[in-house]
């Protein structure tokens, strides 16, 4: 623990609640709590109920390195998740801040996270030199490739098929990979922290291809309960965001979920 870090925020804590007329201190055992829904490896519980995953290191190492708390995840479906948050019954998601959530969540000045959306295609794509020069749907248009992706990708209808691209439709993840290790598509554009996990994962390394390709990125923010106790806090945890990222936290744990390699 960071006990200067963590006296600090304590101090500040017990003012406020001290001023707020709440009866509880800061201690030791204080919790702050995070929502997700199972979203391997991203965020998850294992089975003695661990937070696990990308954003829950992050989240730890803001709330237990810097500030000196401990870390409680709740694994939910994710309308719940959201509904947890907006009543109070969590303190803290990480997400993207839209509208909505902005009115019962403060967000966050810092971006905890950016998901990259890269392009993938199979080992050996004989147009593999202009995959990697891709940035944007005309490109892929132009280049007549067939793309894949899940059922329900609205993300994918709104910025790729619009511009006149056919794309191929299966189920669930692994059967995007698999369809497009076996050359039934060209391409498929997909986060790259989750997707390369399911490569390694089902030992695809050899058949598919990450290219150069950075086609879009997804910016995830703390969003903070207006109902939390922490509520008031959002500028020391920012800071605390922002010290971690400083000492090179952030990114070793980004480049660790992030590889592709065995």
């Amino acid at each position: 623990m960071r006990r200067h870090g963590k006296n600090v925020f304590c101090i500040l804590f017990g003012l406020s609640l001290l001023i707020s007329g709440i009866p509880k201190v800061c201690a030791d055992n204080t919790f702050i709590t995070l929502t997700f829904a199972d979203w391997v490896p991203m965020g998850y519980q294992d089975d003695t109920g661990a937070c696990r995953g990308l954003l829950s290191e992050i989240a730890r190492a803001v709330f237990e390195d810097e500030l000196g708390l401990r870390l409680n995840c709740h694994e939910r479906p994710w309308k719940r998740a959201q509904l947890e948050v907006a009543l109070g019954q969590s303190d803290f998601m990480l997400t993207v801040p839209t509208a909505s959530r902005k009115a019962y969540a403060r967000v966050s000045q810092s971006v905890f996270y950016t998901l990259p959306l890269y392009i993938y295609t199979y080992a050996g794509h004989e147009k593999l030199e202009d995959i990697h020069n891709i940035r944007s749907a005309k490109d892929i248009k132009a280049l007549n490739l067939i793309p894949v992706t899940n059922l329900g990708n609205g993300w994918h209808k709104d910025n790729v098929d619009v511009h006149g691209i056919n794309t191929h439709y299966v189920g669930k993840e692994i059967n995007i990979l698999l369809f497009l290790a076996t050359k039934r598509a060209d391409i498929m554009i997909d986060a790259v922290t989750p997707t390369n996990y399911l490569i390694r994962k089902n030992k695809l390394t050899r058949k598919i291809v990450l290219t150069k390709s950075r086609f879009s990125q997804v910016n995830f923010h703390l969003l903070l309960s207006k109902k939390s106790k922490f509520a008031q806090w959002m500028p020391e945890i920012d800071a605390a965001f922002q010290r971690a990222s400083a000492k090179g936290r952030i990114k070793a744990i980004v480049d660790q979920y992030e590889r592709l390699d065995p």
